[in-house]
C-alpha cells in the first residue's frame, strides 16, 4: 500500500489557504467555474505551508480515500491575524477547478446545526438567522448560542429561561436575526 499523500487545511475565520499546482499562494477559486476534468488549486502540504512561514495549531487529521489514493489532511488554524487575501471557505465546493481533496476537506468542517431546544419568544415565535455572506447567503437557520460548555444531556436535565436554552455553534455577527411563528 502506498503512503497517504499529506495536506494541511489552514482555515482562519471562514478563509482558507490554497495554492497553485507549484504550491504558489494564495490562489484564489472563481464561485461557478466549470474546468476542463483537471484542476488548477489545491490545498498546500504541510511542507509548503512552513515554507510560507507559517506556524499553526493543529485540531485533527483526517484520513480518506478519493479514488484508488488515501489522503491525510491536517485541519489547523494558522497563528496569523485574519488572512484577508485567502480563499472564502465557501467559494472552494463550487469551482470546479480546485482538487477535489480540498472540496472533501471542506465539507468535511462544515458545521452541521443539531439541537434539542430551540428559542422561543413569548409571542411563541422561533428564533432564525439569515446568512449574508458565502456560499449559504440567503438561506435560513436557526439561531445559535452557545451556553456553557456541557453536554445537551446535561442540559436537559437542567431548568432555563426560554432565553437561555439553545446549544450549538456562534455563528458569525453579520446574519439577520428574525423570530418565526411557529406552527
Amino acid at each position: 500500500m502506498t503512503e497517504p499523500r499529506r495536506h494541511i487545511h489552514l482555515e482562519h475565520d471562514g478563509k482558507l489557504l490554497l495554492v497553485d499546482l507549484q504550491g504558489n499562494g494564495p490562489a484564489i477559486p472563481q464561485m461557478g467555474r466549470k474546468g476542463e476534468g483537471g484542476f488548477s488549486i489545491r490545498l498546500p502540504t504541510p511542507e509548503e505551508a512552513k515554507g510560507m512561514g507559517l506556524t499553526w495549531n493543529t485540531k485533527r487529521t483526517n484520513r480518506f480515500r478519493l479514488g484508488q489514493e488515501m489522503h491525510e489532511v491536517i485541519v489547523a488554524t494558522p497563528e496569523i491575524t485574519w488572512p484577508g487575501e485567502w480563499a472564502w471557505k465557501d467559494a472552494v465546493i463550487s469551482d470546479s477547478e480546485v482538487d477535489p481533496v480540498a472540496r472533501e476537506s471542506v465539507y468535511r468542517t462544515l458545521h452541521r446545526v443539531v439541537s434539542k431546544v430551540v428559542i422561543t419568544n413569548p409571542s411563541n415565535q422561533i428564533l432564525m438567522a439569515k446568512v449574508t455572506r458565502g456560499f449559504f447567503t440567503g438561506c435560513w437557520t436557526l439561531r445559535l448560542v452557545r451556553v456553557m460548555e456541557q453536554t445537551p444531556s446535561q442540559l436537559s436535565d437542567r431548568r432555563f429561561s426560554p432565553l437561555m436554552v439553545f446549544v450549538g455553534f456562534l455563528l458569525p455577527t453579520n446574519v439577520k436575526r428574525i423570530f418565526l411563528q411557529r406552527k
